[in-house]
């Protein structure tokens, strides 16, 4: 019934998975509006153990850091447009010289999404409720600080993330609870019509 490139990704599925934008590091424009005067910015991830330097510039920004050992310097031209009664900001990809408003690494370099072939991980939904409910759990246990390989997905943050409200960390705690509750009732449903 599927059209061409229709099917199951993964392990049993015939497509071969894309790597997706939310498990890759990204640069984000709007985290250098009123930066761009000649600061020098440090940023990290993967828990602090992989960090970046950027000196900014009005019509431009500078990066610095190592990709397999090997030092890299990249240029990455900035762009603005007219909205409203201000300016937007935009990052023009070194490869295509697209505007956009994120850089991602693959590999060695900060390029756009269309560059390194991303996708969304909502477009590989398999249209199971498990796998939906599992995407959202990730999700929010991204926003509240769980990040990382192997995060048990009924994990539940104790300390609120850095630069948070009290009040939105308890909320999106508390939306977290109702989804892990969720996906175990569904989980549960799902095996016992099976078993049946």
């Amino acid at each position: 019934m599927g059209g061409y490139g229709s099917g199951a990704y993964g392990l049993l599925g015939s497509k071969v998975r894309k790597r997706t934008v939310e498990e890759t590091f990204c640069l984000e424009i709007k985290g250098f509006k009123g930066n761009l005067n000649g600061r020098t910015l440090r940023m990290s991830w993967n828990n602090g153990e992989k960090s970046i330097g950027i000196k900014t510039n009005v019509d431009h920004i500078v990066l610095f850091y190592y990709a397999d050992e090997e030092p890299i310097k990249e240029n990455v031209g900035i762009e603005s447009t007219k909205v409203g009664f201000g300016e937007r900001l935009w990052f023009c990809c070194p490869e295509c010289d697209k505007k956009t408003a994120r850089l991602y690494l693959v590999g060695k370099y900060f390029r756009c999404r269309d560059c390194h072939q991303l996708t969304y991980s909502s477009c590989q939904e398999s249209g199971d409720p498990l796998d939906y409910l599992y995407l959202k759990i990730r999700r929010l246990q991204r926003k509240l600080g769980l990040d990382g390989k192997g995060v048990d997905p009924y994990a539940l943050p104790y300390f609120k993330p850095k630069n948070m409200h009290y009040k939105t960390f308890i909320k999106l705690r508390n939306q977290l609870e109702s989804i892990q509750d969720e996906r175990e009732r569904a989980f549960l449903s799902h095996h016992l019509n099976n078993w049946c």
